[in-house]
């Protein structure tokens, strides 16, 4: 549920970003890049509130377990937004799809946070 409900949030957000920027003229790469970067947030805010109430009905007492501090986590999500706004605007530029900026926006979020994720993943089981 905590990962449905992550990737539904920052679909929606991405979405909603995606089309905001679009709205106000960023389109192409900066556009997705935005939409993607701004909506990370709301995975964190999902991410630890959920976390933390599935912890504490298990019984987990103490602090919540992440990998990296927020600042970090925004640092990393702008970096690894660069290649998927790249490859997105590099695919959407033949065609008019980016007239849908909300799809492009939903998709260049939830494929940012889903490498996020295995970043994440990967530090924080090797954290030991």
């Amino acid at each position: 549920m905590l990962v449905f409900a992550l990737y539904l949030g920052v679909i929606i957000a991405g979405a909603a970003f995606g089309a905001t920027l679009k709205g106000i003229g960023f389109e192409g790469f900066w556009g997705i890049h935005l939409a993607a970067v701004l909506a990370l947030p709301f995975g964190n805010a999902i991410r630890y509130g959920l976390g933390k109430v599935f912890a504490e009905q298990s019984g987990y007492k103490g602090p919540h377990p992440t990998a990296f501090n927020f600042p970090i986590r925004m640092a990393i999500g702008a970096v690894v937004a660069v290649p998927v706004a790249i490859l997105l605007s590099y695919a959407v530029s033949a065609s008019d799809f980016y007239e849908f900026g909300a799809l492009v926006g939903a998709a260049a979020a939830f494929v940012t946070t889903m490498i996020i994720a295995c970043i994440f993943y990967a530090r924080y089981s090797l954290k030991g």
